[in-house]
């Protein structure tokens, strides 16, 4: 029996140090050093258990064949199933091995003179084989040491005080040196908090320059505590699980939730398996006076409130605290980095003399948003919620409410710059509504810079807002308004601070419930501003509904006849503004408007009689809210027997299917005919667009330089098998050069806005003159929106561009300039305006997009269509929404296109099937449209895609194709068989850009001939300037 050791390992000032007598014990790893040169082994077989005879097989301490210093097992087999053996403690007996060790790693050496290179490793605990290696795979290089790592299957048959483990290589003919092997579990390498080890003290008083890090991940079981101590500059980027109690007392100035890597922008923490309970405290004791003690989040992605619950669903936000209950303590601060940002929280409770904030620094264009609620629990909001400094406006923090529970703000002096977003459960404003009028303060919400034209609260559809407190903002309601909080009470909707009034405005169907006893005691609703009416709902869709007002008896009524209740008073109400009223069943009554004694709006209620009137006889027609079921069926199978490719079902369909190309990093080499990523692009396509190589930074890498190598060989590519090229992309924030933008944001170059436009106008005409002709259409701007739409809301003509972005120097005309000068350079050229976010009617940005699209069309700007991205998520497209799109574009005369589509999966059976499907409808749809005649998939095969471990395209790595090829194969297969022809294009109509139609002429066999001189029957094409049919007529001659 062999004593091996266990290294030491060392955690804040504990060391554990576990001997390993003639076992392994907890162990980490058996590195043999405490063993004689010479100790051997046992040596076991899986048919007949211990080997003596060392002619079968021998393992036995020796040195290291490459350091003689070090101490190894040799291990030699001339037997088939030959293992040597390791005695586990009791405490690793039988299914407890497996219960807490899922992996085995080791080092291993084979000698150059060992025979074959093909072999399996097997493991065993007794005869209870836990590992083996499919077929026999390459074992690694000769004559050097080699990293192994293998999982353990559960403890099945080995009885529960088995402690025998064999190991090693299945052979009959084997040398080999194994070194370091190590039982692995979850939590080794975790600092486990128990009732021994539960403080984490790295708190001292450093500077900016010299952070603490910590980085080892943390198991906090259920039952259990632990504190943590940061240091006064702290990065804290451990992962933690567990559901137990984290207390962090935060030393002061800064401690980040987050990488202290400069470039990890999306890094965060895995915090996702902590559901447990996390206290934020101040530690003055490092520094009694900080100007902060909290804790910062990081996350580098963009976050838009509007579309928050997309935004979750797509890793849009930081999502640290999604299961976790998170405590804001009296005197602790909550702040973010800098940027549009988003963090989730479970569930969030705040004391009185705590500070919810946005970015650290008092610094405008920094937006923070916590999405709460998530648990379904009720919340209170005591402490303050606000900008860091407490005054600007312009620096935006703010609260979307998800989840079913209720949330109650209690604060008397907030500032929701960001707005409060309700969509779902319910969030009661119960400041002191004496005490905020009196000493004119914000109130439970505060104010906007645009106090009286800017909604600050929206209250969605399955929202409900309510109350006794003040809302100093302007509120949007689609959902519900319920004054009081458990009881009767007021709501008041009016800013102390300020003579700009916030407004009500209520949507068709929204509802305003008022509960009654009796006269003196009723809800109320006090609006400071206008009360009016938006006829849109919270899709966009328009509706002839009115807003209903629910007035709701309590369980005892004393109301009496003639009986007068003021319920909602407002300085004035829109004309068109007027209530649906919902009576009880019981009384009769009559609602009228009046005006007040200081010439404002009244909606009084009166009963008029005891007598119950029959007005309570009505039902509400809640709507269904959920995205219909997808009963899309496609038989793969029978489409696997349709070898036709692609562009054939497209061409017949007067359409184009394509794909980018990417050529600058040898992904295709168009150039070689023979490769077969070039073959599949000819085979299956009759378009093509340069990924990255029409863009600025590949066109013009220095100012007034131009490179256009790459993009003309994918020109040659495409004038050779008859295809149409979309260029892409002239204007775009993104892929800038160095000289141009550092990134692409901001005006570190410090150009004027002339010489910013002169840039533009210089680029667009060399890039487009250069390849006039032989370019169909160009992206002229992308992306040019802010993620955030939240304006169109309020104002249902209104976009709001992206400011991160060096050409918003430009002046807010840029887009129009670009428009301008790119069809000056070709006019000929199809003039596109492109974003992602925008494919489904309904969505805020999808507003945006075609409000900026409607705006240049209306200014007679050369725009000839629109670049729907598509860049989606398996099982979340809305084909009815993605349609309305299209015939929304069409209704003003713009082309839709399908610009880059993908759609992103985990590969699991069910997503390859949803897939499949997802791409069919899109296809389908997109190809029936008489404005969409372009279908462009971003990326041919799935290790090519910018969209990394998604899985996103039509073929995986190796080209074979996926079950999505099959389902769009069929999409467009299906629109070719619904069209009026099936001509297919010739390579001159290819181009399909000209401005008027053009007439071809066939004869009744498809062949193309010039204009018929000889009798007969012809078939005449004409096509419209975007390549698409316009028209099919029969002439005889």
């Amino acid at each position: 029996m062999t004593y091996l050791k266990r290294n030491p390992w060392r955690a804040w000032g504990i060391t554990l140090c576990l001997s390993l007598a003639p076992v392994c014990g907890q162990a980490q790893t058996f590195d043999f050093e405490d063993c004689e040169i010479g100790q051997k082994f046992t040596m076991w077989n899986v048919d007949t258990g211990n080997i003596t005879d060392p002619a079968e097989a021998e393992a036995e301490v020796v040195a290291d064949p490459t350091n003689p210093a070090n101490k190894v097992l040799h291990v030699t087999v001339k037997r088939w199933g030959t293992f040597f053996t390791l005695n586990l403690p009791q405490a690793l007996a039988g299914h407890l091995l497996t219960d807490q060790k899922n992996s085995i790693t080791f080092d291993l050496y084979r000698p150059a003179t060992d025979a074959d290179d093909y072999k399996q490793f097997h493991a065993y605990l007794g005869k209870d084989k836990l590992y083996q290696d499919e077929k026999y795979p390459y074992q690694g290089d000769k004559a050097t040491w080699v990293k192994k790592e293998y999982p353990l299957s559960p403890v099945t048959t080995a009885a529960d005080n088995e402690t025998n483990l064999h190991i090693g290589i299945h052979h009959n003919n084997s040398e080999y040196y194994v070194d370091n092997i190590r039982l692995k579990g979850t939590y080794d390498d975790y600092f486990v908090a128990d009732d021994d080890n539960r403080l984490i003290d790295i708190c001292e008083k450093n500077t900016s320059s010299s952070y603490k890090v910590w980085n080892t991940p943390i198991l906090i079981p259920e039952g259990k505590t632990l504190d943590i101590r940061t240091s006064r500059y702290t990065y804290f980027n451990g992962k933690v699980e567990g559901k137990g109690i984290l207390n962090l007392y935060a030393g002061g100035e800064r401690t980040y939730l987050g990488s202290n890597d400069k470039n990890a922008k999306n890094y965060h923490p895995d915090w996702n398996a902590f559901s447990g309970t996390l206290h934020i405290y101040p530690y003055q004791e490092v520094e009694a006076s900080a100007g902060f003690y909290g804790l910062v989040w990081m996350s580098g992605k963009t976050f838009a409130p509007d579309n928050a619950a997309q935004n979750a669903a797509d890793g849009n936000i930081n999502p640290c605290f999604s299961h976790t209950s998170l405590i804001l303590h009296n005197g602790a601060t909550l702040a973010s980095e800098s940027g549009k940002r988003g963090l989730r929280i479970g569930h969030l409770e705040t004391e009185s003399g705590s500070v919810l904030s946005g970015y650290i620094k008092d610094k405008t264009g920094n937006d923070a948003f916590y999405m709460v609620g998530g648990d379904n629990q009720d919340a209170n909001l005591a402490g303050r919620i606000m900008p860091m400094g407490g005054t600007n406006l312009n620096v935006k923090v703010g609260l979307v409410k998800e989840g079913t529970g209720t949330y109650r703000i209690t604060a008397n002096n907030n500032l929701v710059t960001g707005g409060l977003r309700i969509l779902n459960g319910a969030v009661m404003v119960n400041n002191d509504l004496e005490k905020t009028e009196q000493e004119k303060l914000t109130g439970g919400i505060g104010h906007l810079a645009n106090n009286a034209s800017e909604a600050g609260v929206y209250v969605m559809t399955k929202g409900i807002l309510g109350g006794i407190g003040s809302v100093g903002t302007t509120t949007d309601v689609y959902g519900t308004v319920a004054p009081g909080d458990g009881g009767i009470g007021t709501l008041t909707i009016k800013d102390f601070t300020g003579s700009a009034q916030p407004g009500l405005t209520l949507h068709p169907k929204a509802k305003i419930r008022m509960e009654v006893t009796d006269r003196d005691h009723h809800d109320q609703l006090t609006v400071g501003g206008l009360l009016a009416l938006d006829n849109r709902m919270e899709d966009f869709t328009v509706s002839d509904e009115k807003p209903r007002l629910y007035i709701e008896l309590t369980s005892n009524p004393t109301l009496q006849a003639g009986d007068e209740l003021t319920l909602i008073t407002a300085s004035n109400k829109d004309e068109g503004c007027n209530f649906d009223i919902r009576y009880p069943k019981q009384y009769t009554w009559k609602t009228e408007e009046r005006q007040t004694a200081d010439g404002g709006y009244a909606l009084v209620a009166t009963v008029t009689s005891l007598e119950y009137g029959g007005q309570g006889e009505w039902t509400d027609d809640e709507d269904g809210g959920d995205q219909k079921k997808d009963d899309t069926t496609i038989d793969i199978d029978k489409e696997k027997q349709d070898a036709t490719p692609l562009r054939t079902y497209a061409e017949k369909a007067n359409k184009f299917v394509g794909s980018c190309v990417s050529l600058y990093d040898g992904k295709v080499n168009v150039d070689d005919e023979s490769d077969a990523k070039t073959q599949l692009l000819d085979k299956e396509f009759n378009m093509v667009v340069c990924e990255n190589e029409m863009k600025f930074d590949a066109t013009e890498p220095s100012q007034g330089n131009f490179n256009y190598y790459n993009g003309d060989r994918l020109i040659d590519f495409a004038q050779r098998h008859n295809m149409r090229v979309r260029g892409h992309a002239l204007v775009w924030h993104s892929q800038v050069p160095s000289w141009l933008s550092a990134d692409g944001k901001k005006n570190d170059k410090n150009f004027t806005a002339d010489e910013l436009t002169a840039i533009m106008n210089n680029h667009i005409d060399n890039v487009v003159e250069h390849w006039k002709g032989k370019v169909a259409e160009w992206d002229v701007c992308n992306e040019v929106l802010d993620d955030d739409q939240s304006v169109v809301r309020t104002n249902p003509t209104a976009f709001k561009l992206r400011s991160a972005s060096i050409w918003s120097f430009a002046g807010n005309d840029y887009i129009e300039k670009a428009f301008r000068r790119a069809h000056e350079a070709d006019p000929d050229a199809q003039l596109i305006l492109n974003d992602y976010g925008v494919e489904f009617q309904g969505q805020a940005k999808a507003e945006a997009f075609y409000n900026l699209a409607k705006y240049l069309k209306e200014k007679g700007v050369p725009i000839h269509g629109v670049g729907l991205q598509c860049h989606l998520d398996v099982g979340k497209v809305d084909i009815d929404r993605l349609k309305a799109t299209l015939d929304r574009f069409k209704a003003i005369g713009l082309r839709c296109i399908i610009t880059e589509l993908d759609l992103g999966m985990d590969d699991t059976e069910a997503n390859r099937q949803q897939q499949a499907k997802d791409f069919y409808n899109i296809a389908k749809t997109a190809m029936e449209a008489d404005n969409c005649n372009e279908l462009m998939i971003w990326g041919l095969a799935d290790n090519m895609t910018w969209r990394n471990n998604r899985n996103p395209l039509l073929y995986d790595a190796n080209l074979n194709p996926k079950e999505a090829y099959y389902g769009i194969h069929a999409g467009i297969r299906e629109a070719a068989a619904n069209a009026a022809t099936g001509i297919t294009p010739t390579s001159a109509d290819i181009r399909g850009n000209q401005p008027s139609a053009t007439e071809t002429f066939y004869n009744l066999q498809g062949q193309k001939v010039e204009h018929p001189s000889e009798r007969g029957i012809y078939i005449i094409c004409q096509r419209a300037g975007d390549g698409s049919r316009k028209a099919m007529k029969v002439w005889k001659k």
